[in-house]
């Protein structure tokens, strides 16, 4: 293995390079006394790991920790440093490991042995999964699916380090690609902690994620360039934006595009980001929802029209609809036809006064004219 060591005294980083002479696992390729020279240099792209001093003026390890792996994709960061309270810092970063001034020989031995375990027990990515990209969902809960379901690649689902870290990817997926900066983060995300701290986590964040995304393989990459932040994911659609894009509530249902219709509404699992509950996200929940609340009641006007319809599934959908929206004179106009195509008219009649109860007391109104026409209706018939 090869090493960049990075640290603004150069005592440390001599002390260093002659202990992992000592241990003569690790060859040292280059040392710099900043991040920035290591990050103009070409050592860092051949190196498979970077020992980096977190205190460090100018830009601290936390902050270049984002450079080298955006430079480096695959490379490991063992983090150094004199102060307590970065190596536990260190360690919510998921490190590979964190080394505490002044470093031991024992300390950096046992460094290297869970780095070399670690890296053996990695699995290399196959072909199918480096060419099958992941499946995200953002209806009800954030997932991000990869594999293809085989021996070689099995489906899994990947794991969040800190829910922060969900949050951050869930926040940069919502903006499709486009550049956020930094200012923006840390006052949508951290708004209640100091700037240093509020940048701290961030800069965890993002190194979780980079961490995160070497599983899903090369289809998706965090980018950093000039303060601003984007995740790149070319060709990857999350279900909420197929589903956004293929409901056209303008086209009137028929027997071709009826089915695609039940498919684009099946997508919709739960509410955009409903077991998060982020507030920035709640814009987009709205938006989403009346989308598929019209989709759902033009599906079952459809159905209700044709020769044999399926009374039962339309019921169902309808009363889980009307959980959501019971003052809607749309929902119980087609609850009533439901149930008179059912020929339940003691159900009819129990959801009418059920319904007319509701309104009376938490509105203060009477159904409309049309909704008791029909109600009289269908029970005369």
């Amino acid at each position: 293995m090869k090493a960049v060591l990075i640290d603004d005294e150069n005592p440390a980083l001599l002390h260093l390079e002659r202990l992992l002479k000592a241990d003569g696992r690790i060859d040292c390729l280059a040392r710099y006394t900043s991040a920035g020279a290591a990050l103009a240099a070409s050592e860092l792209e051949q190196a498979d790991v970077v020992f980096l001093d977190i205190g460090m003026p100018e830009m601290n390890g936390l902050e270049a920790a984002e450079y080298i792996q955006q430079k480096n994709k695959g490379i490991e960061i063992v983090f150094a440093t004199a102060y307590a309270e970065y190596a536990v810092e260190a360690f919510e970063l998921e490190a590979l490991d964190y080394l505490l001034k002044p470093i031991s020989p024992a300390r950096l031995g046992k460094s290297i042995d869970r780095m070399l375990a670690s890296r053996k027990s990695r699995p290399q990515p196959s072909k199918e999964q480096q060419t099958d990209p992941p499946r995200i969902r953002c209806f009800k809960r954030l997932e991000v699916e990869v594999g293809t379901g085989t021996a070689a690649a099995p489906i899994r689902t990947l794991k969040w380090r800190t829910l922060k870290s969900r949050e951050l990817f869930a926040y940069l997926l919502h903006h499709q690609e486009a550049w956020v900066h930094k200012e923006v983060l840390l006052e949508e995300l951290w708004p209640r902690l100091t700037v240093d701290k509020a940048l701290t986590h961030l800069h965890t964040s993002v190194y979780q994620i980079r961490k995160m995304l070497k599983d899903a393989g090369p289809a998706m990459a965090l980018e950093y360039s000039l303060d601003r932040y984007r995740l790149l994911r070319p060709g990857i659609k999350t279900d909420a934006e197929c589903f956004e894009t293929q409901t056209n509530l303008r086209a009137r249902l028929n027997q071709d595009n009826y089915g695609g219709a039940k498919q684009v509404a099946a997508l919709y699992r739960g509410d955009y980001y409903e077991e998060q509950d982020y507030a920035w996200a709640q814009a987009a929940q709205r938006r989403l929802y009346g989308r598929y609340f019209s989709l759902i009641l033009r599906l079952s006007q459809y159905e209700l029209r044709q020769e044999l319809p399926d009374y039962r599934a339309i019921l169902d959908r309808l009363k889980e609809l009307g959980e959501r929206e019971p003052y809607s004179e749309e929902i119980c106009q087609l609850m009533l036809e439901t149930l008179a195509g059912l020929k339940d008219f003691a159900g009819m009649e129990h959801y009418y006064d059920s319904y007319t109860r509701l309104i009376r007391e938490e509105l203060g109104v009477e159904p409309g004219p049309y909704i008791r026409e029909c109600y009289l209706r269908y029970m005369v018939n």
